[in-house]
C-alpha cells in the first residue's frame, strides 16, 4: 500500500512538471506573438520602434528557452517517460529552440526597421508581417494541442509570404537599387521570410518530433 501511495505521490509531481513545461511553453510563444504584433503596430501605423523593447523581450525568451531545456532533461532524468509524455517533451526542447530564434529574428527586424525611412514597400512588409502572424498562431495552436497541422495552412500561408519577399527582391533587381534603404528594405523582408521558415519548422516537429534535421 505504501508502494501504491509512492508511486501515485510520483506520478502526481511528474504531472506537476509536465503542466509548468506546458505553461512555459505557452508563455514563450506569448513573447514572440507580441513581438510580431508590435512589429505589424509599426508598420501599419508607420510609427517609431523601440529597439530596447525588443531587446529585452529577447532576453526573456532566451531565459525560457534554457529553462524549458532544463525541465525537459530533469522530466527524462526523473523517470522513464511513457510516449505521451515523451512526445510532450520532445516537442518542447524543439518548439522552444525555434521561438528563440524567432525572438531573435524579430529584434533583428526591429533594429532594420529603425533605420528604415522610406514608405516604399512598407505595404508588401505589413502583408508579410499579418501573414506570418497568423501563420506563427497556428503553429502556437498545435503545439498546445501536441497536433499537426492536417489542413496545411501554416504551409499554404508560408508559400504567400515567400511570393512577398520575391516580388520585393525581385523589384529591388529589376531597380537595381543599391541604396542602404534598399538593403534595409531587403533584410526586413528577409527576417519575416526566415520567421515563417521556423513556423513550418515547429509544424515539422509535431510531425516528426523524433526525427533529426537540419534547424
Amino acid at each position: 500500500m505504501e508502494q501504491v501511495r509512492t508511486g501515485k505521490s510520483v506520478r502526481l509531481h511528474y504531472d506537476q512538471k509536465l503542466a509548468d513545461l506546458r505553461a512555459q511553453l505557452k508563455d514563450l510563444g506569448g513573447i514572440c506573438r507580441r513581438m510580431l504584433e508590435t512589429i505589424e503596430r509599426v508598420l501599419a501605423e508607420n510609427t517609431d520602434i523601440s529597439t530596447y523593447a525588443f531587446a529585452s523581450a529577447e532576453r526573456e525568451a532566451a531565459i525560457r528557452v534554457r529553462s524549458i531545456d532544463r525541465l525537459c532533461s530533469l522530466l527524462i532524468l526523473r523517470q522513464q517517460p511513457v510516449s505521451k509524455d515523451l512526445r510532450l517533451i520532445t516537442v518542447a526542447t524543439r518548439v522552444s529552440t525555434d521561438l528563440g530564434r524567432i525572438a531573435h529574428l524579430c529584434l533583428d527586424l526591429s533594429k532594420t526597421l529603425e533605420r528604415i525611412s522610406t514608405d516604399e514597400f512598407v505595404r508588401d512588409l505589413l502583408n508579410m508581417c499579418v501573414l506570418t502572424e497568423k501563420q506563427f498562431a497556428a503553429a502556437m495552436r498545435s503545439v498546445m494541442e501536441l497536433s499537426e497541422n492536417q489542413d496545411g495552412d501554416i504551409e499554404r500561408l508560408d508559400d504567400q509570404i515567400d511570393y512577398l519577399y520575391g516580388k520585393i527582391k525581385t523589384r529591388l533587381i529589376r531597380d537595381n537599387t543599391e541604396s542602404a534603404q534598399a538593403v534595409e528594405l531587403l533584410m526586413a523582408a528577409k527576417y519575416l521570410e526566415r520567421i515563417a521558415d521556423h513556423c513550418v519548422m515547429i509544424a515539422d516537429d509535431l510531425k516528426n518530433p523524433l526525427s533529426e534535421k537540419d534547424r
